[in-house]
């Protein structure tokens, strides 16, 4: 991540971080059951480009997607595009699942403060 990070700095772009986690009723982000994460991962990599990664952010709680060269004049719309598409697909596709499923785009110091921060069982 550090390398493609200082890439993107070089080439004046922007990476950012989408985060997925499931919360229960108290706000407390829980562990995602093994076929939820699976949808989940199986749903991200129809929709995200090959120059983008997948992978655990934070092991079994929170999936990270690490969204490369994003122009920075466009990263917010861009960003927000999936987000939106996301949500409206999961909507759907996991309707079932307990608990509020939670997507969110951000900066790397933002993704780092929150898996530091928020409350996580």
């Amino acid at each position: 991540m550090a390398e493609e990070l200082v890439r993107s700095e070089q080439l004046e772009h922007s990476c950012r971080i989408l985060i997925m986690y499931i919360t229960e009723s108290s706000g407390t982000i829980v562990a995602m059951k093994k076929e939820v994460s699976r949808k989940l991962m199986a749903i991200l990599s129809n929709n995200l480009r090959k120059t983008d990664f997948v992978g655990w952010y934070r092991e079994a709680r929170i999936i990270g997607v690490l969204l490369t060269v994003v122009r920075r004049e466009s990263s917010v719309d861009q960003c927000h595009l999936l987000e939106t598409r996301l949500h409206d697909i999961l909507r759907t596709e996991l309707a079932h699942v307990p608990g509020s499923l939670h997507i969110t785009v951000c900066g790397y110091e933002e993704a780092n403060e929150f898996v530091r921060c928020e409350n996580i069982r």
